[in-house]
């Protein structure tokens, strides 16, 4: 298995860019984040009202007011979210819930772009350009809309950053398996990251057969590694089983997905690359645009580089079969894996001016959705589907 090229050690003025740039794109998706949350005006989306988002289970959840947890079947770790929540911010802080919900959404946000800057400098892109792809990501519609909302979905976009990480330089088994065990962690889909990291895919260039026969002698190991990491996630699932034990059930019973899932054509599995909201053509068009520089990308990378553009195609494709009217609802999983495509591909094409060219785009697109966030939020107002925190717990 060719290991991941890495970013050879920077120069103390390059650490200190680096450091700099951290710190201004975190304070930037912050900013983004609260000002989104301070849009709400201490109310939220009643459930199912936000492009299907469960509003109202996941506050239970977070609160532990009528919460059954049955979403840890699919999320198996979004529990330490809900420990972290209860244990802290409402029993040791004693913050209300429409200061200490929002805040930790805000911070996971915050979080996935600190990781991915991390993660695009580990693939050697340059400071300023980084800085410029993860601005552009915290511009889009996927960052604006769920970074203040509890979902599950932005977290999982970070897992699946830190599995990046995980999967790059020197690999043992363990980091292997601890990648899985990340990928896993909030969003079992998301594991297909780590599977596609796996597969080698230069024989193909010399037929199927090739393929096959090179990636059957791996097989094995990456079933051990798979059966390390699940045994991870079991282990780091019981200790939250213990705390907040209501009714939980059968862990990773997946089949009970499908009862749960909202029926209604309200957008299309492309519109997991959420860059505009879905409900306009320009959302549409965008999302298309998006899709055409993921398979453009197969033509620029290197095939040890394809599994990146290919983990969101797969949520194209897995969204078109289950779940596209709530595509939107899942862009936070794949953004983040879109950028680091985007900035591969740039590094190519456009490798001095691209951040230029990403800027503008970005301020352009954080006006544009900001504007959309709040007219989404000022017409459920008008329909009276906006509630305080506590009214919203609703779930049985």
């Amino acid at each position: 298995m060719t290991v991941m090229p890495v970013i050879a050690v920077p120069g103390a003025r390059v650490r200190t860019l680096d450091a700099v740039l951290f710190v201004s794109v975190v304070a930037v998706a912050a900013a983004i984040g609260w000002t989104a949350a301070s849009a709400m005006g201490g109310l939220v989306p009643a459930q199912n009202t936000m492009f299907d988002a469960d509003t109202g289970r996941v506050l239970a959840d977070y609160t532990g007011e009528a919460a059954n947890y049955y979403r840890l079947k699919v999320h198996p770790l979004q529990g330490w979210i809900f420990v972290f929540h209860q244990l802290v911010l409402a029993h040791v802080f004693s913050l209300p819930a429409q200061t200490s919900v929002p805040l930790v959404s805000v911070l996971i946000a915050t979080a996935t772009a600190g990781l991915l800057y991390v993660v695009l400098r580990r693939f050697a892109i340059a400071p300023w350009m980084a800085a410029a792809h993860v601005l552009l990501f915290c511009a889009t519609a996927g960052f604006v809309f769920w970074s203040s909302l509890p979902e599950a979905h932005m977290a999982g976009g970070a897992s699946v950053l830190v599995a990046m990480l995980l999967l790059t330089g020197e690999q043992t088994r363990w980091r292997r398996a601890a990648a899985l065990t990340a990928s896993f962690s909030m969003v079992v889909t998301n594991a297909m990251v780590w599977l596609l990291r796996r597969i080698d895919f230069e024989p193909l260039r010399r037929g199927v057969r090739a393929f096959l026969a090179a990636n059957g002698t791996n097989a094995r190991r990456s079933v051990r590694e798979a059966g390390l990491g699940v045994l991870l996630v079991l282990v780091l699932w019981a200790p939250q089983w213990l705390f907040l034990r209501k009714r939980i059930g059968i862990p990773f019973n997946f089949l009970e997905e499908r009862h749960y899932v909202e029926i209604g054509a309200k957008t299309t599995s492309v519109h997991i690359l959420g860059l505009l909201p879905p409900d306009s053509m320009a959302g549409l068009l965008t999302s298309l645009a998006a899709l055409g520089i993921l398979l453009a990308a197969f033509r620029v990378l290197p095939s040890r580089q394809w599994f990146i553009p290919l983990f969101p195609l797969f949520g194209v494709v897995l969204h078109a079969v289950y779940g596209s009217d709530s595509a939107f609802l899942f862009a936070p999983n794949y953004l983040p894996m879109f950028i680091v495509t985007l900035a591969l591909v740039m590094a190519k094409v456009l490798p001095r001016w691209s951040a230029a060219v990403l800027l503008p785009i970005a301020a352009l697109l954080l006006v544009v959705n900001l504007q959309s966030w709040k007219t989404h939020l000022n017409a459920l107002g008008a329909a009276g589907q906006m509630k305080t925190y506590q009214a919203a717990v609703q779930y049985e």
